[in-house]
This record gives C-alpha cells, sequence and structure tokens, in this order.
C-alpha cells in the first residue's frame, strides 16, 4: 500500500485509529490527525515495584494500541505528520513489528506532536510506543503527553531496538493521568516516568540529537532507562548528541517537592546499562535528587568525552548521582563535571580511566595521574551554552586544563570526533569534555540567551528587565561587596555575561558608568533583543578585614584581654595589643 499527499483525521477504531497495518506499507506526505484508539488500556498489565516504577506485562497489546498508527508490519512514513491523536498505548503511533535482525518501521523527515492529551488517557508512549524494530530521522517529537515516555516508550522483553538519528526529542511531558495499577501486594500507584523517553527494556541508540525542554512529575524529566531483568534487560548509547533543560518536578500536597533525575533517571535492577559519548548534560533540575543523572539500583553508566554542567536541585547532588545504591557503577573518561551549587557528585562506586576533569568530590585522591580533581570553580574553565552548528556545548577556555589535554596517540578510534561532528584532535591533542576547540580557541557561534532558536525579530525588541527586587554586586554573589539594589521592572544595560554561572554584567541603573553583577534569574531578556558578547572574567574575592584583637589597657601597657591582670569590663578600657 502507497499513500501519497492523503490526510486521514477523526477516525475511531478499537487500535490503529487512523491507519492499521499488518502488510508493507508507504506513506509519503501524509497528515494523520484527531485519530482515536477507543480501546482503554488493560490496568492489569501493569505493576509497580517498592519504589514506584511502572512494571508492563507487555503480551499483546493489539486491541489498545495506536490512536494514529498501529503497524504490525512493514511501514516507511517521510515528510508527515502525526499529531492530536489518542490511545491507551502510543496515542500518535504504535509499532508492533515482529521481531526481526531488519528495521520493521522507519520514520524520515516527519513530526510526531501533540499526541496524548485527550481521552483514552495515554499510559505507554504519548507520541510513539515501539515494542519492535523502529529508526527515526531527520524528525521532531514535541509535545506529546502520556504517564511514562512522553515522548517514546520502548519494551518488548527486550527485542525492541530504536535508533535515533538527528531527532528532536522536545518539550514531551510525563503526567500523573490517575492511574492505579494493581500489582502482587494489592493496588499500588506508580509514578510518572520520563518525561522525553521511557527505555523499559530493548536497546535504545541515539546519534546527534537533541533531548530538550521535556518535563516528568516524578522520574527522569528527560530520558528514564528501567530495565528490569525479567523484562530483558536495557542498553542505551546516547552519541554526538545533549541533554538540556529537562525537569523532574512535582510539589507535594503535605509540602515540599519531589522529582528524581532531571536529566537522565537509570533503574536497572542489574540490567541496565548506559553509554554517554561526546554528550552535553546541561541546565537540567529536580526537585530531590540527581538534577544531572541519577543512577538506582544495579545500573551501569560510562562516561566518554561527556560534560555535565550547570544544572540545578533543591537538595542532595546536582551533576551525578547514585543516591544509596551500592551497586550502581560508574566508569568515567575524557570527560568534565563543572561545579554545580550543591555537591557536584554523589559517588562511591566509580572507576576512572583517566583525563577527567571534575571536583574533587567525584573521585577518589588514588585516581589516575592524568586526572584533574579540582578544589575551586575557578579550576573548571567552562564558558557558557552556546550554539555551534545546532548543538548546544559548553566550550572552555583556550588556558584550561582540558585543552589538548589527551596526547593525540592516546585518542581512542571511536573518539575521533567531538559532539558537534568535528574531527578530534583539531590540534595538538585531544581536548577533554564533549567540545573540541578550533586551533585559535574561539567558537563560531554567540552565547545562547534561550535554547531554541531566535525567531525573526518583527517589532523593536524590549530592553532587558529586572522581573523581582535584586541586588548588584561587584562579582558574582554574595562574596563580593554590594554596589546597589535595582528594583523589579527597572530597563537596565548588558555590557556581558559572567565566565562562569549564569551571571549577567550590566551598567549599574543608579550609578551610570559602574559596572556590577545581577543574577540571571532576576533579569528577563527578550530572544531578539541583541547584547554584546563580551565575557567577564570573575574579579578576585575581597581580602576580608581583620577583626582587632581586644585587650585590656592597664596604665600605659596594653593587656591580651586572657592576659588581663584586673577584672575587665569590655564597655570601658578596651584596647588592641
Amino acid at each position: 500500500m502507497t499513500l501519497s499527499r492523503v490526510g486521514l483525521s477523526h477516525n475511531q477504531a478499537l487500535s490503529g485509529g487512523g491507519l492499521y497495518n499488518e502488510g508493507t506499507a508507504t506513506l509519503n506526505e501524509v497528515t494523520i490527525v484527531e485519530n482515536i484508539a477507543t480501546q482503554p488500556y488493560d490496568l492489569n498489565r501493569l505493576g509497580g515495584d517498592s519504589s514506584g516504577f511502572i512494571r508492563h506485562t507487555p503480551g499483546s497489546v493489539a486491541s489498545e494500541c495506536g490512536g494514529g498508527i498501529n503497524n504490525r508490519g512493514s511501514m516507511l512514513l517521510q515528510d508527515s505528520r502525526v499529531a492530536a491523536n489518542d490511545a491507551g498505548i502510543g496515542a500518535g503511533i504504535c509499532n508492533q513489528s515482529a521481531a526481526s535482525d531488519d528495521i520493521q518501521f522507519q520514520i524520515l523527515n516527519s513530526e510526531i506532536s501533540e499526541n496524548g492529551s485527550g481521552t483514552p488517557a495515554s499510559v505507554l508512549g504519548g507520541g510513539i510506543a515501539d515494542f519492535g524494530r523502529m529508526e527515526i530521522a531527520g524528525s521532531t517529537i514535541d509535545h506529546n503527553i502520556a504517564a511514562n515516555g512522553g515522548g517514546i516508550y520502548l519494551s518488548s522483553n527486550g527485542s525492541g531496538h530504536l535508533t535515533l538519528e538527528d531527532v528532536h526529542v522536545e518539550a514531551n511531558e510525563s503526567l500523573d493521568l490517575g492511574f492505579y495499577p494493581e500489582g502482587s501486594e494489592g493496588e499500588v500507584t506508580y509514578h510518572p516516568s520520563g518525561g522525553g523517553i521511557y527505555v523499559h527494556a530493548g536497546t535504545l541508540q541515539v546519534n546527534t540529537s537533541h533531548i530538550r525542554g521535556n518535563f516528568s512529575q516524578y522520574y527522569g524529566g528527560g530520558v528514564t532507562v528501567g530495565g528490569p531483568e525479567e523484562a530483558g534487560g536495557a542498553q542505551v548509547l546516547i552519541q554526538e548528541s545533549d541533554i538540556i533543560d529537562n525537569q523532574a518536578f512535582q510539589l507535594l500536597t503535605g509540602g515540599g517537592n519531589w522529582g528524581i533525575g532531571g536529566g537522565l533517571l537509570i533503574d536497572g535492577d542489574s540490567a541496565a546499562d548506559v553509554t554517554l559519548r561526546n554528550v552535553t548534560v546541561s541546565g537540567n533540575a529536580a526537585g530531590r535528587f540527581g538534577n544531572g543523572i541519577m543512577l538506582l539500583g544495579g545500573s551501569s553508566l560510562e562516561l566518554y568525552h561527556v560534560t555535565i554542567a550547570r544544572n540545578s536541585t533543591i537538595r542532595r547532588a546536582d551533576g551525578l548521582d547514585h543516591g544509596t545504591s551500592s551497586r550502581a557503577v560508574v566508569r568515567m573518561a575524557n570527560s568534565i563535571i563543572g561545579w554545580h551549587r550543591g555537591n557536584a557528585c554523589i559517588l562511591s562506586r566509580v572507576t576512572s580511566q583517566g583525563y577527567n576533569l571534575v571536583p574533587s568530590t567525584c573521585l577518589p585522591s588514588t585516581s589516575p595521574s592524568t586526572d584533574y580533581l579540582a578544589t575551586t570553580e575557578g579550576e573548571l574553565t567552562l564558558l557558557p551554552l552556546v550554539d555551534v552548528g545546532g548543538h548546544l556545548v559548553h566550550p572552555m577556555r583556550r588556558d584550561s586544563w582540558a585543552v589538548d589535554r589527551i596526547p593525540a596517540a592516546d585518542c581512542a578510534p571511536s573518539d575521533m570526533v567531538d559532539q558537534t561532528g568535528a574531527t578530534r584532535p583539531i590540534d595538538a591533542g585531544c581536548e577533554v569534555g564533549a567540545y573540541e576547540l578550533d586551533e585559535t580557541g574561539e567558537v563560531i557561534e554567540s552565547p545562547l540567551v534561550a535554547a531554541t532558536p531566535t525567531p525573526e525579530a518583527t517589532e523593536e525588541p524590549s530592553k532587558p528587565t529586572v522581573t523581582t527586587d535584586t541586588l548588584c554586586w561587584k562579582g558574582p554573589g554574595p562574596l563580593y561587596e554590594v554596589v546597589s539594589s535595582i528594583e523589579v521592572g527597572v530597563e537596565i544595560e548588558i555590557l556581558g555575561r559572567g565566565v562562569q554561572g549564569d551571571w549577567w554584567v550590566i551598567d549599574n541603573p543608579p550609578y551610570p558608568g559602574v559596572r556590577c553583577w545581577a543574577p540571571g534569574e532576576a533579569v528577563e531578556v527578550d530572544p531578539n533583543y541583541s547584547y554584546p558578547v563580551t565575557l567577564f572574567e570573575v574579579p578576585p574575592l575581597p581580602t576580608p578585614t581583620p577583626e582587632p584583637i581586644k585587650g585590656c589597657q592597664v596604665g600605659p601597657k596594653c593587656y591580651p584581654i586572657d592576659d588581663c591582670p584586673v577584672d575587665f569590663d569590655d564597655s570601658d578600657g578596651a584596647c588592641t595589643p
């Protein structure tokens, strides 16, 4: 079957609301919108473990799968749009192609968008639920909703296989939709997981792709890797990609908040193996633990040429955390973990393979001599995120320890490109981290104001404005002298950005011509506003004035207070010996 330039909309069926395929199908420039697979999901096939992770029993899901498309054969979907469809599983697309060494479902240059927001509510895979073998390239998966795997859900007892090539997985959501699965110990409420992607079981490979701005109400804002042994385990490779600005966050009814693994959560029960290579993990946030990456259970994580920086959480580790799990294992090489407001790492089972630039809390003192264990923020010389050819990276200054650190002879063949696809080494040696500077140390693109492309301005952009009452300092934060306070609503002139942290360097409004540092969270900048790209070095901390030592005055002599020969009232007769 071949369909070209047609639309399938407002259809209903128990399965495959828009299209059901058991043969061979090619779809070109097809629009599949607002279709429904009406059969609700059988909640008896869900279960929860002690942590509240969903445990799906795959079986046959044909009766409730695929609001837009249910594929049980071979299919090519290209230059098409699948949007606003609904189903209990795979609101947009459900792939149930038989296990095979060949790709059974290929999606090229297409948009999978806004699926899973209606009825029936999607339990697994708002955009796509893959139980077979699928390849997606040059496509966008965005603004989809499900309880698990807002963008993508991958499973099928370890035989599922999914490859993403140049794919944007953005602004998908994993939300509590009110399901109460029954487990062996009675009714168990599971927790939403995997805002962008949920790998329950199977193999996921992500190449030159972008996982950005996804949200989960509980586990894994960007990606959750489940991998229970009984389901066949999960193997994940993410390379030449970025995991940026994802969140796992929930306000609790009794007060406080929750959320684990803002960027990536790995919970493996000894059966989840994840490798990141040439990847930037930045700007992710969790309500409770592990806002960059969180490991639970017996999972394993390998990091090669990875940069983890500027993630933020309210409690505990900010960059890389395996909590109380004594079985989780981390191996890392050629990687950077930047300075964070809390602990950069909480790790006990970590093995260094050398050439890492990390805070001293991240690796034991017995690590290889080729590692650099930083004790101050200034030693981790990462600049703000920039867009280099569509890839978001944290460059380093040319004088950084990480530049040309790895001898060319020691650059492994698999490390011969960086996150942007540039050949390594460009200069004398390979850089540590995800991004390779050119010979001059210059970055081609300008620092970002936002991770999304800047829209073309249609009117004069508004001036930067202070959004909350704030102080402005002589350097980044309260360790420096206050220059002035600035009230909400005041327009400011931006002079540039600080080389570290989220700080604007501005011309101080109450004292024109005086420079000061304002926190990024207190300033709103129109994406169309053009500001200088000057990067300001952090000024040295002021030398504190020592407290005078009090003494007691007896006659012409001043005695130290502890040696005063008479009773002494410090309100009278004090001196400095």
